[in-house]
């Protein structure tokens, strides 16, 4: 599907962290092959194109915490929600993991390090993207070589265009590398 999942991680620490959950497999290989242990899934929004491995991943590691706005955590259960209706695979999480609902105020730290939220509507109405130290991931509401696409039910094009170049500025001010959530 061409979308993009992050995994972080300390070499210190067998801890680690997914930003959204794609490509389960390839998650699952990388986590095995160096040993570590999922703690916890940061969503950027709720697009089944950014879901569609956590049945799996979580089936394996039941324990992690999935972190993510009100909104995207709506459509883990709504297959209209989060699109997989529309694509011909309707998808639910089959699982109940414990959930932390994020904002703009909310007050986290990962491997050590405080994380920033921004509440990043307008591609989806649940868009959050995180800054992790020089790292900012912005799902899709910030893709550099691609406009933000705003033509959803719960988009909103306004919205969408003007977090679009709060990011693209921030994250040129900053000196800050862009993790988008697809790739060319």
């Amino acid at each position: 599907m061409k979308s993009c999942s992050y995994i972080i991680h300390d070499d210190r620490v067998q801890d680690c962290f997914l930003v959204d959950c794609g490509d389960s497999d390839k998650i699952m290989t990388y986590i095995k092959e160096n040993h570590l242990t999922l703690k916890g899934i940061f969503l950027t929004h709720c697009h089944y194109d950014h879901i569609y491995g956590m049945n799996m991943i979580l089936s394996n590691f039941p324990q992690c915490t999935v972190y993510g706005s009100k909104d995207s955590m709506d459509g883990l259960y709504n297959p209209k929600i989060n699109l997989s209706e529309y694509n011909g695979i309707p998808f639910t999480l089959s699982y109940t993991p414990f959930i932390e609902i994020l904002s703009s105020d909310s007050n986290i730290s990962l491997l050590g390090q405080k994380i920033k939220i921004y509440e990043t509507p307008g591609h989806d109405s649940g868009c959050i993207s995180y800054q992790v130290g020089n790292y900012l991931f912005t799902g899709d509401s910030y893709i550099p070589f691609a406009p933000v696409f705003a033509r959803w039910k719960r988009s909103c094009k306004s919205k969408a265009i003007l977090n679009e170049q709060k990011l693209k500025d921030y994250a040129a001010d900053k000196g800050l590398h862009i993790l988008c959530g697809h790739y060319k």
